[in-house]
């Protein structure tokens, strides 16, 4: 519905109690994504698992997919936050790449069942833009590391997508 999309805005500004109803529906909606996936899961349910009115939900998300680009996009920001705290910013750019790679598998595996969750939900259309943005980001920050790499001798000239590839294969 137009009306309820209109004027919802990612400028909204919160106070500390909407931060933390805001954050209960990504919790609630994280954990009924990870056990019925993303299709089973009706806007109802998460309001109920968080403990809130229907309405508030449409305060916060115009739909259940904007709610998952959210949950998509915080879950990267951790992931983030965990690679740079992990990587010396002064090693050479190889061992940034395993910091950051051993940081990645560390958070995946603390992270089990949303990264399962990503497995499945990658065939759906209509949440393929959110998670291809994660993967670019992921890509780019390596395609960095691969050539400042090449760059001082440690890694084979060629193209960095090569290499690229078998990072996030890897990871």
């Amino acid at each position: 519905n137009a009306c309820w999309t209109e004027g919802v805005s990612e400028d909204r500004r919160h106070t500390e109690q909407g931060i933390e109803r805001k954050q209960q529906l990504l919790q609630a909606a994280e954990r009924l994504f990870t056990q019925k996936g993303f299709g089973a899961t009706r806007i109802s349910d998460i309001c109920a698992e968080a403990g809130v009115a229907k309405g508030l939900f449409y305060w916060y998300f115009p739909t259940k997919a904007s709610l998952f680009g959210e949950l998509v996009r915080t879950m990267r920001q951790q992931l983030r936050r965990a690679q740079a705290a992990a990587m010396q910013p002064d090693a050479t750019p190889v061992l940034r790449i395993r910091q950051g790679a051993e940081a990645s598998v560390r958070f995946m595996a603390e992270h089990q069942p949303y990264f399962a969750l990503l497995d499945v939900e990658r065939t759906d259309d209509s949440l393929a833009e959110v998670m291809r943005e994660g993967s670019d980001v992921y890509a780019a920050d390596v395609r960095r590391l691969i050539r400042a790499a090449q760059a001082d001798g440690s890694v084979a000239d060629g193209d960095p997508t090569f290499f690229v590839v078998g990072v996030l294969g890897a990871v």
